[in-house]
């Protein structure tokens, strides 16, 4: 069995990944759909696993994260505070 811990990039394909500057990562939202220009699109917090919609202005923690992409959830549903329990 695996200890490996699942990070929040493994969540999507390398392809779909653009890595910034500071070493977190932009996507498209898979919710909204927003791209990652400038400032929309979903940022990647690596060290935190959390992810944030620019086009909705909400954070997400790992699990959550993950929902969006299955469409369990929308963006619109997330969180105001980038405060979020780890998992």
């Amino acid at each position: 069995m695996s200890d490996k811990k699942v990070k929040i990039t493994d969540l999507f394909k390398p392809e779909e990944l653009t890595e910034k500057s500071d070493g977190n990562f932009k996507v498209i939202c898979p919710s909204c759909g927003s791209d990652s220009t400038r400032y929309g699109g979903m940022t990647l917090f690596v060290e935190s696993d959390i992810s944030f919609c620019h086009e909705a202005n909400k954070y997400f923690n790992l699990k959550e994260t993950f929902a969006l992409i299955r469409g369990y959830l929308k963006c619109i549903e997330g969180r105001e505070s980038q405060w979020l329990k780890k998992f």
